[in-house]
Formats: structure tokens, sequence, C-alpha cells
């Protein structure tokens, strides 16, 4: 949709249904959409997804409005103030750049387990796959992502549960490394990355700036 007044910029307005979509589907959609429009209309199905797309909209310095319509439905517009105002001479409205990732060599990521946290293995599973699904959409990409003891069946062919978001990573240029002892000793299929050492695990460990553990 376009929204157009005499003397003002063209906003365009894009309705997107995320409902029943996972935690962080939502706020990540809705960014990508926001790149594009001035306006996105978010429908949720959650409360606590409204406080995570208000809490984008605080981080972007955007306009925030939460309608609720019942317990399952819920409408959050997310809007640019810099939209909608007068620009003499314009009568529509820039282009937008296109987010651009960037890999920034002096943080890692490390794993050793296929799940996040501690508790549910269900749930551990869920957040794992959020997580390096999230990671693969930053603006900011790690340099590496390091897989050691239980990690490393993360880049098995027929155990993983996350080999899309490693790909996407690898095709992103980020370099998924998993550690060669551990690889034969949980007789990995790999999938996806190649095989490091404990040496090079703990170069990268020691000099990277930033090591981040999921």
């Amino acid at each position: 949709m376009k929204f157009v007044a005499k003397g003002m910029i063209e906003m365009k307005k894009h309705e997107f249904n995320a409902k029943g979509m996972a935690c962080p589907l939502p706020v990540v959609q809705t960014k990508k959409l926001l790149a594009e429009y001035d306006v996105v209309e978010t429908t949720v199905d959650n409360f606590i997804a409204t406080e995570n797309l208000t809490k984008l909209a605080e981080q972007l310095n955007y306009n925030i409005d939460v309608k609720k319509v019942s317990d399952e439905e819920y409408i959050v517009t997310v809007s640019n103030p810099a939209a909608g105002g007068e620009v003499p001479g314009k009568e529509a409205a820039e282009e937008k750049a296109p987010v651009l990732q960037v890999k920034d060599d002096s943080y890692i990521v490390v794993v050793n387990k296929q799940i996040m946290g501690h508790g549910s293995e269900e749930l551990g599973k869920k957040l794992m796959k959020a997580f390096l699904y999230t990671l693969s959409e930053q603006e900011v990409l790690p340099k590496k992502v390091i897989f050691y003891n239980g990690g490393v069946l993360l880049v098995d062919k027929t155990q993983s549960h996350v080999l899309e978001e490693l790909n996407t990573l690898q095709e992103n240029g980020v370099e998924i490394m998993s550690c060669g002892a551990c690889i034969d000793y949980y007789k990995v299929d790999m999938a996806v990355g190649s095989t490091s050492n404990m040496y090079f695990i703990v170069e990268d460990m020691r000099t990277a700036n930033r090591v981040v553990r999921p």
C-alpha cells in the first residue's frame, strides 16, 4: 500500500501476518520489511511478541502502536518518524538503501553442545535454531563459528536440525569450523564447514576480541 498527501513524502506501508511464527521470526522479518517500507503493520498472536516488536521500535527510534484485537491477535504498527514529513520540491521518497551485512573479524562464536542453555532438551534445540537463524540475520557477522564436543553434532548430515542456518552463515562468508578430534569421536558425517584442531581453536579464542557462547 502507498499513502501520499499533497506536499508530503509518499509513504509505503506493508501488512505482515506473523501469526503462528516462532520467536524471533516476527521481529527479524519486521526489521527486514522496515528497510523497504516506512510503515509495517505486523499481526501477531501473543503479547510477548508485541513486547519484542516494541523493543525493536525503540532500538530503531521508530514510532510504535499496539492494538489488542483479542488474546490471540495483536496488531503492531511500527513506523519511521522521518517519513511523511513535508519535503519541498519532492513528490516521492527516495529509495532506501539496502542493509548490508559486514563481517567482523574481531569476534567468533563457539558452540559446545546441541542445545542452548540448560533444562528442556526440546526447548534447547529450538533456542539453538533460533540463535543461529538470528545470528545469520545480523548486520554484523562473526568471523567464525567453532563447534567442539557435542556441538559438532550440529554439522552432521543426519543429526543436525540447523543445517539451513549454518549453510546461510557459510554462504555469507562466515567460517564454519569443527574440532577434528570431536568429529572422529562422535563419528560425524560433516555436511557443512571444515575441521580444525585444538591449537587453532585456542588461538582463535585467545586472539578474538569477543567470544560469544550461546
